[in-house]
């Protein structure tokens, strides 16, 4: 079939997070390209390359962290007219924003770890903190980061005060550390995918957990009791619905010994990497790696305004 468009992937970027986006960017390519005209652009700044039509080009950015995930692309490419997939504008902005998007889900009775936000270097008192959590430990990570980049854990004052030393000067989130099992729930075209449980070989799941490979085994699907797991798989559903996701988007909780899910964050521009959660939980439903990038461009076809493709993979 001759088609009217072409696919465009949008990798790489500045954030912290560029050599995954580029990983991400390039198996994104290599299996849209089965199906259709593609081509990928390499962003070394924070604009729209150049000849792009949005009469021609639908876009599929997959450019981590700020710009990319924070709605900054999103409002460029809705401003010129450009089909794209993912979510828009105002979900991107509110789950990069961690604080933003536990505030939206209180309202839809999710368990939230209890969470406070600072901005460095103005850090609150170790004592202050420790009353706000009733002496709990604690995790402090970047407001507006992720794959897990300069998260800490702070289990004494004197953890705290060697996180305090070092901190970059912008706006960090504590929050309550709950200690349980990692789960996270892909979401794709309105439907929640299985659970998948992450389980770190030593240590927890931070940047080299997450993107080297044999560091970490992944169970999907999660070996959950049923109630458990459509608790989770509802309530992913939920928070995915109440930030105005679209498309796709990965849900990550904590499994509490009670087996309480706690809501930790929304990442709306997954990882697509071969150590990536998206594509685990895909291939528990049947969806080959070609396949699941196939599932996440269509919507994006279909708001371009060409219908003649029918959905699932099957072209």
């Amino acid at each position: 079939m001759a088609y009217p468009f072409r696919i465009v992937i949008l990798c790489g970027g500045l954030s912290s997070e560029r050599e995954v986006s580029l990983q991400s960017g390039e198996a994104i390519f290599r299996a849209l390209s089965h199906y259709f005209p593609t081509e990928r652009f390499i962003l070394d700044d924070n604009a729209l390359p150049p000849g792009l039509v949005p009469e021609r080009d639908i876009i599929f950015p997959i450019i981590h962290g700020k710009f990319g995930e924070d709605g900054a692309l999103q409002a460029i490419l809705e401003r010129r007219g450009f089909s794209y997939a993912g979510s828009g504008i105002i979900a991107s902005d509110r789950c990069m924003h961690k604080l933003q998007a536990k505030e939206k889900l209180r309202a839809c009775s999710l368990l939230l770890p209890q969470c406070i936000s600072f901005q460095a270097p103005n850090f609150p008192r170790y004592e202050e903190i420790c009353d706000s959590f009733h002496g709990k430990a604690f995790v402090v990570k970047p407001e507006n980061e992720g794959s897990s980049i300069a998260v800490h854990k702070v289990f004494t004052k004197g953890d705290w005060q060697c996180f305090c030393s070092g901190a970059e000067e912008h706006l960090w989130l504590l929050e309550e550390f709950v200690e349980g099992k990692e789960i996270t729930v892909a979401w794709l075209n309105d439907r929640p995918l299985p659970c998948v449980e992450i389980r770190p070989k030593g240590g927890f799941y931070d940047y080299d957990h997450k993107y080297m490979a044999g560091m970490t085994d992944y169970l999907c699907p999660a070996p959950l009791e049923e109630s458990v797991m459509r608790r989770i798989l509802a309530d992913a559903e939920k928070a995915c619905l109440y930030c105005g996701c679209r498309d796709f988007a990965r849900v990550d909780f904590i499994l509490m010994s009670d087996q309480l899910p706690y809501f930790l964050e929304i990442n709306t521009i997954p990882g697509m990497t071969e150590t990536s959660l998206l594509p685990k939980s895909a291939l528990a439903i049947g969806l080959t790696f070609e396949q699941l990038c196939y599932e996440m461009i269509y919507p994006a076809i279909r708001r371009f305004g060409f219908r003649e493709l029918p959905p699932h993979a099957m072209v």
